[in-house]
């Protein structure tokens, strides 16, 4: 979900101090443009959404080209995100209920579509977000998964575990 500055005033002050992005400052200026572009798309069509993956690392300020954006929408509304790709590309399961996928395009990105069974009887926006945070990019605001939930997740042996550790260790300190 993403809101722009007339919707977000609110949820400005929800937003942690290091948590604003400004693209001029960034190298990967082209994968920014698509992110920002993709969630003002989602948010046009008023779908609720977060930023996954590696792609949610991107998102927190440490940049890398992106290979593929993942995006976390609600367990039931996988047709409806279908609909807004014009995608028909086969769902894929981790062999458990709670989570399934689809791969896309948009914009020639690869896009993983993600859907998580958190609690069955409850597809709230609540749920969706729970272990997420908003991020201002310039002045556009993108909730994205928490750099904690992914080291609380990840292994050392994850390519970018060290780096998110450093970083989340360093604006702790701020």
């Amino acid at each position: 979900m993403t809101q722009n500055k007339e919707t977000s005033k609110g949820r400005k002050n929800l937003i942690s101090p290091w948590n604003h992005i400004h693209i001029c400052d960034m190298k990967q200026r082209k994968d920014w443009g698509i992110l920002l572009l993709l969630a003002n798309d989602l948010d046009q069509a008023a779908i609720s959404f977060h930023i996954d993956g590696k792609a949610m690392i991107f998102i927190h300020g440490l940049e890398f080209p992106l290979d593929k954006i993942c995006v976390t929408f609600k367990w039931n509304e996988e047709e409806r995100i279908r609909k807004f790709f014009g995608s028909s590309s086969e769902t894929k399961s981790n062999g458990h209920t709670t989570f399934k996928y689809f791969d896309t395009a948009y914009q020639d990105y690869k896009i993983r579509c993600m859907f998580y069974n958190m609690c069955v009887d409850d597809v709230s926006d609540e749920i969706l977000q729970k272990n997420a945070e908003p991020i201002d990019v310039d002045g556009q605001i993108i909730m994205a998964q928490t750099l904690e939930f992914y080291l609380e997740y990840a292994t050392e042996k994850d390519e970018l575990y060290n780096q998110v550790k450093d970083f989340v260790s360093i604006r702790q300190n701020l």
